[in-house]
């Protein structure tokens, strides 16, 4: 019997999401390199003109009247917050509308959830960030 608890459903979302950022990365040029496991803080290393650029995949499909959500702790239980030294960037995506934001993690302010307007712009499908903003 499959297990439907909401764990299972958020890990088979996040495992979607993890390949549809793959076949999207590589749609944009990027090479891409997927770590064995999930005892990394990357789920994604892309290469881009020669330099690595670690991402965090997350999703949502949580529509909160226009607002999207997104639970961006690390770990199961604990939840501890992502850093600039654990990866480059958080992929955001975003079940409701199908689209990408990518977001650094000291730009989430240490939270453990993050929270758009659908309709907001600001690093929507921000692909460019990835290739121009040098590793600190």
């Amino acid at each position: 019997m499959q297990d439907e608890s909401p764990r299972r459903r958020d890990k088979q979302n996040g495992e979607w999401a993890e390949m549809q950022f793959v076949a999207d990365a590589m749609r944009y040029g990027f090479e891409v390199f997927k770590p064995i496991g999930d005892s990394t803080a990357a789920d994604v290393i892309l290469i881009w003109d020669g330099r690595p650029i670690k991402i965090q995949v997350k999703s949502t499909f949580t529509n909160l009247n226009g607002k999207s959500k997104w639970n961006i702790g690390k770990g199961w239980a604990t939840k501890k917050r992502y850093t600039d030294d654990d990866v480059d960037f958080l992929a955001l995506y975003d079940g409701n509308i199908d689209r990408w934001r990518f977001v650094r993690p000291s730009e989430t302010n240490g939270q453990k959830t993050f929270r758009v307007l659908q309709n907001e712009t600001n690093k929507l499908d921000n692909w460019n960030d990835l290739t121009t903003t040098r590793r600190r």
